[in-house]
C-alpha cells in the first residue's frame, strides 16, 4: 500500500472522529480524495424506498464527475464500537477496523483505535469503483 493510499485512510479515519466527537454517534459515510489531496465526505444513509443499488450508482458517478483519486467507505460492523473503513484507489484496496468509544454524558470519544487489516474487506460501494483492483 503506498503511503499516500494509507494516509487518505488515515485522515478519513481522523474525520469520522471528529464526526463522532461532534455528533455524539457515527454511522456509514464515504470520502473522496482529490489529487490535490482534499477530501469530501458524505453520510451514507438509504431515504425510505431508495435501494441500495441506486447509492452504489451515486457514489460512482461521484467519482467518476469529481475525478476522485481514491474512495473510503466507513461501515458499520455487527459490534455498536466497531467499524470498517475500506478505502480503494486505482489497482489497490485496503481495510481498517475502528474500534471506539463515546462517552454521552461528557461528549468526549473514550477510545478511537484504528487497526490495519490484512486483508481488505469486501465493500458493496467499492466494488469495481475503479475497474478491478487489488
Amino acid at each position: 500500500m503506498s503511503e499516500a493510499f494509507r494516509s487518505a485512510i488515515e485522515k478519513a479515519g481522523d474525520r469520522a472522529q471528529i464526526e463522532l466527537a461532534s455528533k455524539g454517534k457515527l454511522g456509514p459515510m464515504a470520502f473522496f480524495v482529490h489529487a490535490d489531496d482534499t477530501m469530501k465526505a458524505v453520510s451514507l444513509t438509504l431515504k425510505k424506498g431508495q435501494q441500495k443499488e441506486t447509492l452504489v450508482r451515486r457514489i460512482s458517478e461521484k467519482v467518476s464527475a469529481e475525478k476522485a483519486s481514491v474512495v473510503i467507505v466507513l461501515t458499520e460492523t455487527d459490534d455498536e464500537h466497531r467499524m470498517v473503513l475500506s478505502g480503494a484507489t486505482p489497482g489497490a484496496r485496503a481495510s481498517a477496523r475502528v474500534d471506539f468509544g463515546f462517552d454521552k454524558n461528557t461528549k468526549t470519544v473514550t477510545l478511537w483505535k484504528i487497526s490495519w487489516l490484512s486483508q481488505p474487506v469486501q465493500n458493496v460501494f467499492l466494488d469495481g469503483i475503479f475497474g478491478k483492483t487489488g
